[in-house]
This record gives C-alpha cells, structure tokens and sequence, in this order.
C-alpha cells in the first residue's frame, strides 16, 4: 500500500457547501454573511476575531508565558514501582487467591444477581 492508495474513511467527508445560488436556497442572497458589515463585504484577515483581542496579541510576546492549564507530571521510578508492587502482591496474594476461588464459584460466599434471592449453601440448622 502506498500513500496514493489511501483514501478518508466512509462518512469521514462533506462536500464543500456551495453559497449564493439564487434566493430560494437555504445559502442564497447574503450567503450565510449576514447583513452588511466589514464580514458581507471583505475577506476578513487571518486571525480576526470580530473585535475581541486576538490570540496573537493576548500571549506575551518574548520570553514565553505560564499556560494556566498546565497539567504537572510527577517523575515516578519503574524499579521502585516494581519493588512496591511486589511486596504488596506478597501481602495479598492470599486474598487474590480467595477471590478467584469466589469467582469459579468454589465458596459459601456467592453473589446473588439483581432480582434473584441468594441460595443457602449450608445445611439448614434446626432449632431447639
């Protein structure tokens, strides 16, 4: 396969809406400029953004910014993570072990399903 063959997924594409086509289309006469107004009449420039300050000047221009959503990394040691682990997986190995033994449904201990009342896995006491 070579890049000429590849081509965007189903559905993945519009075709380019075409404007000012007569009054009776959804995009005739003004075609979606509204009415009058420096954005009916120009090209508006790059990076205009109707009178609000653009993104270029609202960022500090030398020395770069502090960006407020800047998300903080802690630096964590894969050795020290596998040490932890493995003294954890010591500590509940035993647990893990009667969890999977619930699961193949091996102990008293089962779950009942919603809308179905738990059945009792131990002979029924009599009563004195």
């Amino acid at each position: 396969m070579k890049l000429h063959h590849l081509k965007p997924a189903e559905g993945a594409t519009k075709d380019r809406t075409r404007v000012g086509r007569g009054r009776a289309g959804t995009r005739g006469k003004t075609a979606g400029r509204g009415t009058k107004g420096w954005g009916a009449r120009h090209n508006p420039k790059p990076g205009f953004e109707g009178g609000q300050m653009p993104l270029q000047r609202r960022v500090p221009k030398l020395k770069g910014f502090t960006n407020p959503n800047r998300v903080e990394f802690a630096v964590v040691n894969v050795g020290r993570l596998a040490e932890v682990f493995e003294g954890l997986e010591r500590q509940f190995a035993p647990l893990a072990q009667r969890r999977s033994l619930r699961l193949q449904g091996q102990t008293r201990q089962q779950q009942a399903k919603p809308g179905q009342h738990p059945t009792p896995q131990t002979a029924p006491q009599s009563h004195h």
